[in-house]
Protein backbone atom coordinates (compact mmCIF):
# COMPACT_ATOMS: atom_id res chain seq x y z
CA UNK A 1 0.00 0.00 0.00
CA UNK A 2 2.89 2.40 -0.45
CA UNK A 3 0.59 4.98 -2.34
CA UNK A 4 2.58 8.39 -2.76
CA UNK A 5 0.11 11.26 -1.30
CA UNK A 6 0.76 14.81 -0.60
CA UNK A 7 -2.13 16.76 2.08
CA UNK A 8 -0.86 19.85 1.03
CA UNK A 9 -1.87 21.42 4.62
CA UNK A 10 -0.99 18.08 6.70
CA UNK A 11 2.40 18.29 6.01
CA UNK A 12 2.64 21.83 5.47
CA UNK A 13 1.84 21.90 9.07
CA UNK A 14 4.14 19.18 9.82
CA UNK A 15 7.44 20.54 8.27
CA UNK A 16 6.66 23.94 9.73
CA UNK A 17 7.14 22.85 13.27
CA UNK A 18 9.71 20.51 12.18
CA UNK A 19 11.70 23.48 10.80
CA UNK A 20 10.61 25.83 13.75
CA UNK A 21 8.85 28.30 11.97
CA UNK A 22 5.50 29.88 12.29
CA UNK A 23 3.18 31.41 9.30
CA UNK A 24 3.40 35.27 8.85
CA UNK A 25 2.29 37.96 7.51
CA UNK A 26 5.60 38.24 5.02
CA UNK A 27 8.46 35.76 4.35
CA UNK A 28 8.67 32.45 2.98
CA UNK A 29 8.22 30.93 6.80
CA UNK A 30 4.35 31.30 5.97
CA UNK A 31 1.37 31.89 3.81
CA UNK A 32 0.06 35.50 3.17
CA UNK A 33 -2.53 36.45 6.27
CA UNK A 34 -5.43 36.82 4.50
CA UNK A 35 -7.34 39.81 5.97
CA UNK A 36 -11.06 41.09 5.86
CA UNK A 37 -11.56 43.97 4.28
CA UNK A 38 -14.58 46.05 2.73
CA UNK A 39 -13.27 46.00 -0.79
CA UNK A 40 -15.31 44.45 -2.70
CA UNK A 41 -12.74 43.35 -5.18
CA UNK A 42 -11.07 41.11 -2.42
CA UNK A 43 -11.99 38.04 -0.61
CA UNK A 44 -14.12 38.18 2.21
CA UNK A 45 -12.54 35.86 5.17
CA UNK A 46 -16.14 33.76 6.18
CA UNK A 47 -17.08 34.07 9.16
CA UNK A 48 -15.97 30.95 11.61
CA UNK A 49 -19.15 29.75 11.90
CA UNK A 50 -20.41 30.24 8.71
CA UNK A 51 -20.08 26.67 6.51
CA UNK A 52 -16.89 27.74 4.86
CA UNK A 53 -15.54 29.22 8.08
CA UNK A 54 -11.68 28.92 9.12
CA UNK A 55 -9.59 30.26 12.19
CA UNK A 56 -7.17 33.15 11.12
CA UNK A 57 -4.38 33.33 13.60
CA UNK A 58 -0.79 32.77 13.05
CA UNK A 59 -0.46 29.89 14.53
CA UNK A 60 -3.91 27.99 13.73
CA UNK A 61 -4.13 28.51 9.81
CA UNK A 62 -7.26 26.04 8.28
CA UNK A 63 -7.96 27.10 5.08
CA UNK A 64 -11.96 27.09 4.10
CA UNK A 65 -12.54 23.31 2.29
CA UNK A 66 -14.66 23.22 -0.76
CA UNK A 67 -18.32 22.19 -0.52
CA UNK A 68 -18.33 18.35 -0.74
CA UNK A 69 -14.59 17.55 0.79
CA UNK A 70 -11.84 16.90 -1.49
CA UNK A 71 -13.29 14.33 -4.76
CA UNK A 72 -10.44 12.42 -5.80
CA UNK A 73 -9.46 13.55 -9.20
CA UNK A 74 -7.22 10.21 -9.55
CA UNK A 75 -8.49 6.43 -9.89
CA UNK A 76 -7.63 4.86 -6.53
CA UNK A 77 -8.08 1.59 -5.16
CA UNK A 78 -7.31 0.24 -1.57
CA UNK A 79 -8.09 -3.09 0.02
CA UNK A 80 -9.44 -2.90 3.72
CA UNK A 81 -10.69 -6.49 4.17
CA UNK A 82 -9.98 -8.93 5.73
CA UNK A 83 -7.42 -6.24 7.04
CA UNK A 84 -6.32 -2.71 6.29
CA UNK A 85 -2.40 -3.84 7.11
CA UNK A 86 0.05 -5.03 4.28
CA UNK A 87 0.27 -8.10 5.88
CA UNK A 88 -2.11 -10.37 7.91
CA UNK A 89 -2.27 -14.29 9.31
CA UNK A 90 -5.49 -16.15 9.98
CA UNK A 91 -6.56 -19.38 10.79
CA UNK A 92 -8.86 -19.94 7.82
CA UNK A 93 -8.50 -21.59 4.44
CA UNK A 94 -10.23 -19.15 2.64
CA UNK A 95 -10.80 -15.30 2.77
CA UNK A 96 -12.44 -12.49 0.72
CA UNK A 97 -10.66 -9.57 -0.59
CA UNK A 98 -12.98 -6.00 0.54
CA UNK A 99 -11.73 -2.09 -0.81
CA UNK A 100 -13.12 1.02 -1.28
CA UNK A 101 -12.43 2.76 -5.06
CA UNK A 102 -12.67 6.64 -5.67
CA UNK A 103 -12.48 7.63 -9.59
CA UNK A 104 -13.38 5.70 -11.79
CA UNK A 105 -12.66 1.98 -13.19
CA UNK A 106 -13.96 -0.12 -16.12
CA UNK A 107 -12.44 -3.41 -14.02
CA UNK A 108 -11.35 -4.42 -10.78
CA UNK A 109 -9.48 -7.90 -11.41
CA UNK A 110 -7.25 -9.96 -8.35
CA UNK A 111 -4.41 -11.99 -8.94
CA UNK A 112 -2.31 -14.66 -6.54
CA UNK A 113 1.08 -15.85 -6.33
CA UNK A 114 -0.62 -19.53 -6.16
CA UNK A 115 -1.98 -18.83 -9.19
CA UNK A 116 -5.61 -18.32 -8.80
CA UNK A 117 -6.87 -15.16 -10.44
CA UNK A 118 -11.02 -13.43 -10.82
CA UNK A 119 -12.57 -9.97 -10.82
CA UNK A 120 -14.21 -7.99 -8.35
CA UNK A 121 -18.11 -5.97 -9.16
CA UNK A 122 -16.80 -2.37 -10.06
CA UNK A 123 -18.35 0.01 -6.89
CA UNK A 124 -17.20 2.04 -4.39
CA UNK A 125 -17.72 -0.93 -2.33
CA UNK A 126 -15.96 -3.77 -3.55
CA UNK A 127 -15.44 -7.40 -2.55
CA UNK A 128 -14.13 -10.42 -4.23
CA UNK A 129 -15.55 -13.72 -3.62
CA UNK A 130 -14.31 -16.18 -1.14
CA UNK A 131 -10.12 -16.85 -2.17
CA UNK A 132 -8.92 -20.34 -1.33
CA UNK A 133 -5.48 -19.92 0.61
CA UNK A 134 -2.10 -22.12 0.77
CA UNK A 135 -0.38 -22.83 3.70
CA UNK A 136 2.30 -20.05 4.25
CA UNK A 137 2.52 -16.40 2.91
CA UNK A 138 -0.31 -15.94 -0.13
CA UNK A 139 0.52 -12.59 -1.97
CA UNK A 140 -2.90 -11.18 -3.13
CA UNK A 141 -2.88 -8.06 -5.78
CA UNK A 142 -6.02 -5.78 -6.78
CA UNK A 143 -6.33 -4.04 -9.73
CA UNK A 144 -8.11 -1.32 -10.99
CA UNK A 145 -8.14 0.25 -14.54
CA UNK A 146 -9.78 1.99 -16.78
CA UNK A 147 -8.69 3.71 -20.54
CA UNK A 148 -5.83 6.17 -19.35
CA UNK A 149 -5.21 4.86 -15.76
CA UNK A 150 -4.58 1.67 -13.46
CA UNK A 151 -4.53 1.49 -9.50
CA UNK A 152 -3.28 -1.30 -7.90
CA UNK A 153 -3.11 -2.47 -3.95
CA UNK A 154 -1.07 -6.00 -2.56
CA UNK A 155 -1.86 -7.50 1.12
CA UNK A 156 0.05 -10.68 2.07
CA UNK A 157 -2.13 -13.06 3.99
CA UNK A 158 0.03 -15.79 6.04
CA UNK A 159 -2.38 -18.65 6.38
CA UNK A 160 -1.75 -21.26 9.40
CA UNK A 161 -4.11 -23.91 9.26
CA UNK A 162 -5.91 -23.92 12.26
CA UNK A 163 -4.44 -21.39 14.53
CA UNK A 164 -5.37 -17.80 15.32
CA UNK A 165 -2.38 -15.01 16.76
CA UNK A 166 -3.83 -13.50 19.93
CA UNK A 167 -2.28 -10.22 18.10
CA UNK A 168 -0.10 -9.23 15.79
CA UNK A 169 3.07 -8.54 17.13
CA UNK A 170 4.44 -5.46 18.75
CA UNK A 171 7.43 -3.65 17.50
CA UNK A 172 8.89 -0.25 19.41
CA UNK A 173 10.71 1.59 18.06
CA UNK A 174 9.06 1.59 14.20
CA UNK A 175 11.56 4.14 12.73
CA UNK A 176 14.70 5.16 13.75
CA UNK A 177 17.62 7.21 12.33
CA UNK A 178 21.15 5.69 10.29
CA UNK A 179 23.75 5.00 11.61
CA UNK A 180 22.11 5.06 15.42
CA UNK A 181 22.12 1.17 17.08
CA UNK A 182 18.68 1.05 18.43
CA UNK A 183 17.32 -1.57 21.09
CA UNK A 184 14.35 -2.36 19.27
CA UNK A 185 11.66 -4.71 21.52
CA UNK A 186 9.23 -7.12 20.05
CA UNK A 187 6.12 -8.11 22.30
CA UNK A 188 3.55 -10.90 21.31
CA UNK A 189 0.97 -12.43 23.26
CA UNK A 190 0.61 -16.10 22.93
CA UNK A 191 -2.08 -18.49 24.88
CA UNK A 192 -2.78 -20.99 22.77
CA UNK A 193 -2.50 -24.31 25.23
CA UNK A 194 -0.50 -26.89 22.62
CA UNK A 195 2.15 -24.31 22.41
CA UNK A 196 5.70 -25.23 23.03
CA UNK A 197 6.72 -22.23 24.56
CA UNK A 198 10.91 -22.61 24.00
CA UNK A 199 10.53 -22.51 20.28
CA UNK A 200 8.81 -18.78 19.57
CA UNK A 201 11.60 -17.34 17.99
CA UNK A 202 11.87 -13.58 16.47
CA UNK A 203 12.99 -13.76 12.97
CA UNK A 204 14.69 -11.12 10.25
CA UNK A 205 13.16 -11.60 7.17
CA UNK A 206 13.10 -10.06 3.96
CA UNK A 207 10.28 -8.35 2.37
CA UNK A 208 8.72 -11.88 0.82
CA UNK A 209 9.12 -13.67 4.25
CA UNK A 210 12.40 -14.99 4.05
CA UNK A 211 14.53 -16.04 6.60
CA UNK A 212 17.86 -13.52 6.66
CA UNK A 213 18.82 -14.02 10.69
CA UNK A 214 17.24 -15.69 13.66
CA UNK A 215 17.46 -13.23 16.51
CA UNK A 216 16.70 -15.46 19.54
CA UNK A 217 14.31 -17.09 21.15
CA UNK A 218 10.95 -15.27 22.68
CA UNK A 219 10.77 -15.37 26.70
CA UNK A 220 8.05 -15.29 29.19
CA UNK A 221 10.03 -15.34 32.35
CA UNK A 222 9.88 -12.02 33.58
CA UNK A 223 13.44 -10.87 33.20
CA UNK A 224 13.91 -7.15 31.85
CA UNK A 225 17.45 -7.42 30.99
CA UNK A 226 18.78 -7.13 27.17
CA UNK A 227 17.85 -9.35 24.99
CA UNK A 228 15.27 -10.80 26.87
CA UNK A 229 13.30 -7.45 27.63
CA UNK A 230 10.33 -9.21 29.40
CA UNK A 231 8.12 -7.15 31.62
CA UNK A 232 5.76 -9.90 33.82
CA UNK A 233 6.29 -13.17 34.03
CA UNK A 234 3.98 -15.83 33.09
CA UNK A 235 1.59 -13.38 31.32
CA UNK A 236 1.37 -15.02 27.84
CA UNK A 237 3.40 -12.17 26.48
CA UNK A 238 6.48 -13.07 25.23
CA UNK A 239 9.13 -10.66 24.20
CA UNK A 240 12.42 -10.30 22.68
CA UNK A 241 15.35 -6.92 22.25
CA UNK A 242 17.36 -6.63 19.13
CA UNK A 243 20.00 -4.26 18.63
CA UNK A 244 19.36 -3.16 15.17
CA UNK A 245 21.28 -0.58 13.29
CA UNK A 246 21.93 0.98 8.93
CA UNK A 247 24.27 3.11 7.69
CA UNK A 248 21.81 4.01 4.71
CA UNK A 249 17.88 4.55 4.76
CA UNK A 250 16.84 1.02 4.64
CA UNK A 251 13.16 -1.06 5.38
CA UNK A 252 14.14 -3.97 7.56
CA UNK A 253 11.28 -6.71 8.55
CA UNK A 254 10.81 -8.48 11.66
CA UNK A 255 8.34 -11.81 12.37
CA UNK A 256 7.72 -14.30 14.91
CA UNK A 257 7.23 -17.91 13.92
CA UNK A 258 6.56 -20.96 16.97
CA UNK A 259 5.63 -24.43 17.04
CA UNK A 260 2.83 -26.47 18.57
CA UNK A 261 1.89 -29.97 19.33
CA UNK A 262 -1.00 -30.94 16.76
CA UNK A 263 -1.86 -34.88 17.73
CA UNK A 264 1.28 -36.72 17.68
CA UNK A 265 3.42 -33.88 15.81
CA UNK A 266 4.08 -30.16 15.45
CA UNK A 267 3.19 -27.51 13.44
CA UNK A 268 5.34 -24.43 12.99
CA UNK A 269 3.09 -21.26 12.14
CA UNK A 270 4.06 -17.92 11.08
CA UNK A 271 3.06 -14.21 12.48
CA UNK A 272 2.95 -11.02 9.69
CA UNK A 273 5.78 -9.26 8.63
CA UNK A 274 6.09 -6.28 10.77
CA UNK A 275 8.32 -3.67 9.04
CA UNK A 276 10.97 -0.99 10.62
CA UNK A 277 11.76 2.09 9.00
CA UNK A 278 15.45 3.43 8.51
CA UNK A 279 15.66 6.86 7.53
CA UNK A 280 18.11 9.76 6.97
CA UNK A 281 18.03 12.59 9.31
CA UNK A 282 16.44 15.13 7.93
CA UNK A 283 18.44 18.74 7.69
CA UNK A 284 17.63 22.02 8.17
CA UNK A 285 18.38 23.25 5.13
CA UNK A 286 16.10 19.94 3.38
CA UNK A 287 13.36 20.87 5.78
CA UNK A 288 13.38 24.39 4.52
CA UNK A 289 13.17 23.64 0.99
CA UNK A 290 10.52 21.30 1.51
CA UNK A 291 8.70 23.83 3.52
CA UNK A 292 9.24 26.82 0.67
CA UNK A 293 7.84 24.17 -2.16
CA UNK A 294 4.59 23.87 0.24
CA UNK A 295 4.38 27.40 1.51
CA UNK A 296 4.41 28.27 -2.36
CA UNK A 297 1.77 25.76 -3.32
CA UNK A 298 -0.21 26.84 -0.60
CA UNK A 299 -0.01 30.67 -1.21
CA UNK A 300 -1.08 29.64 -4.96
CA UNK A 301 -4.10 28.18 -3.89
CA UNK A 302 -5.35 31.41 -1.89
CA UNK A 303 -4.54 33.63 -4.72
CA UNK A 304 -6.80 31.63 -7.19
CA UNK A 305 -8.95 31.12 -4.43
CA UNK A 306 -9.66 34.80 -4.45
CA UNK A 307 -9.60 35.64 -8.03
CA UNK A 308 -12.19 32.70 -8.24
CA UNK A 309 -14.46 34.01 -5.51
CA UNK A 310 -14.46 37.63 -7.02
CA UNK A 311 -15.13 35.94 -10.29
CA UNK A 312 -18.40 34.43 -8.98
CA UNK A 313 -17.34 31.04 -9.40
CA UNK A 314 -19.62 28.50 -7.21
CA UNK A 315 -16.74 26.54 -6.62
CA UNK A 316 -13.42 27.62 -5.96
CA UNK A 317 -12.11 25.38 -4.28
CA UNK A 318 -11.59 23.14 -7.00
CA UNK A 319 -9.65 25.57 -9.44
CA UNK A 320 -7.32 26.54 -6.75
CA UNK A 321 -6.66 23.13 -5.33
CA UNK A 322 -6.04 21.61 -9.22
CA UNK A 323 -3.66 24.86 -9.50
CA UNK A 324 -1.94 24.67 -6.34
CA UNK A 325 -1.10 20.70 -7.37
CA UNK A 326 -0.25 21.70 -10.94
CA UNK A 327 2.80 23.78 -9.26
CA UNK A 328 3.87 21.40 -7.01
CA UNK A 329 4.17 18.76 -9.88
CA UNK A 330 6.21 21.25 -11.40
CA UNK A 331 9.20 21.32 -9.29
CA UNK A 332 11.77 19.05 -9.25
CA UNK A 333 12.52 18.44 -6.20
CA UNK A 334 8.84 17.20 -5.37
CA UNK A 335 8.65 13.34 -6.54
CA UNK A 336 5.08 12.96 -6.31
CA UNK A 337 1.92 15.26 -5.55
CA UNK A 338 -1.63 14.71 -5.62
CA UNK A 339 -5.03 14.97 -3.64
CA UNK A 340 -5.98 12.59 -0.87
CA UNK A 341 -9.14 11.45 -1.49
Amino acid sequence: MNVARLLILTLFAGILIACGGSPTAEGPSGPPIITDTSDSNSFQVPDTTSEDGFTQNPDVYTPPPPKGGFPSQELFLQIVGPDSADHVAIGSGSTYIAGTLFGTANEIQWSSNTGQSGTAKVSKFWNTSPITLVPGDNIITVTAANETEISEDEIVITYNPGFFFDATPKVRPTAFFTNTPVDVVVTIPVTAKNLIPSTVTLWEVDEAGNNVANLGTMVDTGDTIAPNCDEIQDDGVFSRCAQMQSNVAATKYLRVSLQMTVGNGLSTVFSPIIPIEIVEPLSTIECNKMQVAQNDALTKYYEVYQQEVSAGNPNPGQTARSQAMTLLQSNPKVDAAGVDP
